[in-house]
């Protein structure tokens, strides 16, 4: 029992990530003075990230075609590699008898209208519900 307990705490603790927003990977490509105002979005644990995407997007769109698409050859890389982690992820914790909660927890960080705080509250109470 605590070895599934164990898995489920590094279930929950590696799932969450930059995803679905990546803003680190534009702070990377733009001027100090957006990527100041990245970071700020990037900390923010407490506006819904539709609202924080919104504003990314905002700057985004500022930036020259050069950078925009960097930013979108990152991020396109990025979300391939994502998607076949989440595959391995996905098989390996149906064969324990976990791929439902492993889903419940993707569709939480999914969810656009939450917020940082909201998501990691709902995967700390999916896993209480397991105990």
């Amino acid at each position: 029992m605590k070895c599934l307990l164990a898995l489920i705490a590094l279930l929950f603790s590696l799932t969450l990530a930059d995803y679905p927003l990546y803003i680190d990977e534009l702070g990377d490509l733009v001027s100090d003075a957006d990527e100041r105002m990245l970071d700020v979005l990037d900390d923010d644990e407490f506006t819904p990230r539709s609202q924080l995407k919104s504003q990314f997007d905002e700057i985004l769109n500022r930036q020259s075609p050069a950078v925009q698409t960097a930013y979108q050859a990152i991020v396109t890389r990025e979300e391939a590699e994502r998607m076949s982690k989440d595959m391995r992820k996905s098989q390996k914790y149906q064969a324990r008898g976990l791929d439902s909660i492993y889903q419940q927890v993707l569709s939480i960080e999914s969810d656009l209208s939450l917020s940082e705080n909201q998501v990691k509250q709902q995967t700390r109470d999916l896993k209480r519900q397991l105990n």
